[in-house]
């Protein structure tokens, strides 16, 4: 049985759940999020308020021999242990059309969940949108066309090709690292909806850096810029993955979703803004 720690939070328009192997994780994390912070006995123990931000912070910790099903139902959120059958029912018969809910079938470092204006999340299985499930698909769990079989003899073949040697997770972050990823604290801006950003560690002309640690003190590492900054690059690092993701068809209509790979950073910056800025 795996012991598992989370910290949740809940707001009028999304809730988050951010899994943790150990309650230091989990608490430093909370901390970060909400300096009073303080992990609770069980899950039903009273959240604390981020009045501020008019958010709520729970955390505790769930023992597990299967699943975990990470779910928003009469406007809090619910951790429980289960395995895929038990939760597939659970999400069609407990939750409806009035919640949602994400499954993930193990832990995973860095595995979290978002449920808001969709689904977003990492390591997580499948997700319940109030209608339906819909499965995660990762590069690992595309599979071939069966065994392979060459053509001779007159016969066409299976239509598969020969598999490379490796794992496909393993050989996609591979793939991933060789694309061009922005260096911490470099100039950089965009447009979006008419809204350039910047990185606040070079001057107006983008060619000099500024070192923040000589700019700010010392104590740059504990400062709320540094918080606000941290979220900038988080956001910047996603939004590029998700520009340099090419089309998933020849006509260029199958885009990836912008929402999906962009949305829970570009919401925690905003977050961070209106706290620390």
């Amino acid at each position: 049985m795996a012991k598992v720690f989370y910290v949740t939070e809940t707001s009028a328009d999304y809730i988050t759940a951010h899994f943790f192997k150990t309650e230091k994780e989990a608490l430093n994390y909370g901390k970060s999020q909400l300096t009073d912070f303080e992990m609770k006995d069980d899950m039903w123990g009273d959240d604390l308020h981020d009045e501020e931000n008019d958010t709520w912070f729970g955390g505790t910790w769930i023992n597990t021999q299967s699943g975990i099903l990470f779910s928003f139902e009469e406007g809090r959120a619910y951790i429980q242990s289960l395995d895929d059958e038990e939760a597939r029912k659970y999400v069609k018969n407990e939750v409806g059309s009035d919640g949602a809910a994400m499954f993930f079938d193990k832990f995973r470092k860095g595995m979290y969940g978002y449920l808001g204006n969709g689904a977003d999340g990492k390591g997580f299985k499948w997700e319940w949108d109030g209608d339906e499930i819909n499965e995660h698909i990762t590069p690992a769990g595309i599979g071939g066309m069966g065994p392979v079989v060459l053509p001779m003899d007159g016969g066409i073949g299976s239509g598969d090709v020969p598999a490379g040697k490796g794992d496909a997770e393993e050989e996609y972050k591979k793939k991933k690292k060789r694309m061009k990823y922005l260096k911490s604290f470099e100039a950089y801006s965009f447009d979006r909806e008419g809204t350039e950003i910047k990185n606040p560690f070079t001057d107006e002309t983008a060619r000099q850096d500024v070192d923040p640690n000589s700019w700010y003190g010392k104590d740059y590492a504990k400062s709320d810029i540094k918080k606000i900054v941290d979220a900038s690059e988080a956001f910047i690092a996603k939004y590029t993955e998700w520009k340099d993701m090419q089309p998933l068809d020849s006509d260029g209509d199958l885009h990836a979703d912008y929402g999906q790979h962009v949305k829970v950073s570009l919401d925690e910056l905003v977050k961070t803004v209106k706290k620390h800025g």
